[in-house]
């Protein structure tokens, strides 16, 4: 009598975030339930367990203090891999999504995409992988250039744009044609 060969298990661990973002459109299109459903599907499609998920509200990619991206890390045991929606809810940084991929790849596993970037898990797909990672970084840089240059800009325009005055600025009891406050110079803080 031949046996067939047990084919091992495969299971995932699911990690997803959404990025702090002033408008409200960007968390609903993106939102960690999403997300999850995303990958969740994914992994009964392609014959994946889905032994966990972790997640980080608010918290951008290119941030290394996100407990939760950690815990589903270490929570892998060997053999697992690291589901996310897209490369991007990893990392958002070059540097740390090789970190990352490097520590899923010590203890035996690989990150996987539920949009299939950089799957195979040959040498064209890992350069695949870094090369989504250095857009996604420049994307990244790109969009916090434009926020500071907008937030700038609104400044010198007297505008507030947080419910705290700026150093040397105070709130004034007048409005601009969208209610919001205007700001003035505080002689008291003025050098």
């Amino acid at each position: 009598m031949i046996m067939a060969k047990r084919q091992p298990r495969r299971e995932v661990v699911i990690y997803a975030r959404f990025s702090p973002r002033p408008d409200e459109q960007a968390e609903r299109t993106q939102t960690i339930e999403c997300q999850l459903e995303s990958c969740r599907r994914w992994a009964e499609q392609n014959g994946y367990l889905v032994v966990g998920a972790h997640i980080d509200r608010e918290r951008s990619g290119a941030d290394e203090d996100r407990p939760g991206l950690w815990a589903a890390v270490d929570s892998l045991a060997r053999g697992q891999c690291l589901l996310v929606y897209k490369l991007d809810r990893l990392a958002r940084d070059a540097y740390l999504l090789l970190n990352i991929e490097r520590m899923v790849q010590a203890n035996g596993g690989r990150v996987l995409s539920a949009q299939g970037e950089g799957n195979e898990g040959d040498e064209d797909a890992r350069l695949l992988r870094i090369i989504l990672a250095a857009m996604d970084e420049r994307v990244r840089t790109a969009n916090a250039a434009r926020t500071k240059h907008a937030m700038l800009r609104l400044q010198a325009a007297g505008r507030s744009i947080s419910r705290w005055a700026p150093y040397g600025m105070r709130f004034t009891d007048r409005r601009d044609e969208h209610g919001r406050v205007i700001m003035a110079p505080d002689p008291a803080e003025q050098l």
